[in-house]
């Protein structure tokens, strides 16, 4: 019996096993590493990618042409050296930004949906609306992902949440870095805004 493609023949199974609920197939993967430099200094180290093969034993060197060019000579097991020429494609972003035409920079989430395994899931919560320009639909599609969402639904985590902490199973107070009087809000919006004092969570008190 010759066996079909998806996409040939079972399109139909393949969406309603997508959709279907299935167990976490996560892996979680946790990993501290402390940099004693500051930020701007790491990135900048990065930025130019001429300082890559440093730490990247598979690329053998980048020789960048101009601001936003570079060709990357990357050696590959098994294979020949692959040589191609890259174009930093934030350019795109900057300038749709300096003629007020953006919508929204979807940077992250383009790197996500780039990092995750064939197969994976993309999770994006928060607030995180509106259009946006340049979207990998392709390599979404080609590569079977998964692409979940949405804001905290607090009505169904509430409740549960609210059991575990009345029965000290749980203590969120840690999330609570400052406590302030009522009339100083403005100032604790400041705070949290800046992030001054390593500020996450303010709570006001009458």
């Amino acid at each position: 019996m010759r066996r079909q493609a998806p996409d040939q023949g079972d399109g139909a199974t393949l969406a309603r096993s997508a959709a279907a609920a299935s167990p976490d197939p996560s892996v979680p993967v946790r990993a501290v590493i402390t940099i004693g430099r500051p930020a701007s200094e790491i990135y900048k180290l990065w930025r130019d990618f001429e300082n890559l093969p440093r730490f990247m034993s598979h690329i053998r060197s980048v020789e960048v042409l101009d601001r936003l060019s570079s060709r990357w000579h990357v050696s590959v097991s098994g294979r020949d050296d692959l040589t191609w020429d890259a174009v930093v494609s934030y350019a795109y972003d900057r300038t749709k930004q300096a003629l007020m035409l953006e919508t929204k920079r979807a940077t992250a989430l383009r790197e996500a949906i780039r990092a995750c395994r064939n197969g994976g899931i993309v999770s994006v919560v928060g607030v995180y609306g509106g259009l946006i320009d340049k979207f990998p639909m392709g390599s979404l599609l080609n590569r079977g992902l998964t692409m979940r969402g949405g804001q905290c639904h607090v009505h169904r985590y509430l409740e549960p949440l609210m059991g575990r902490i009345e029965r000290g199973e749980i203590d969120p107070s840690f999330v609570i870095t400052h406590r302030l009087r009522l009339d100083q809000a403005p100032e604790g919006f400041e705070m949290f805004l800046t992030k001054k004092d390593s500020c996450e969570k303010v709570v006001l008190s009458a």
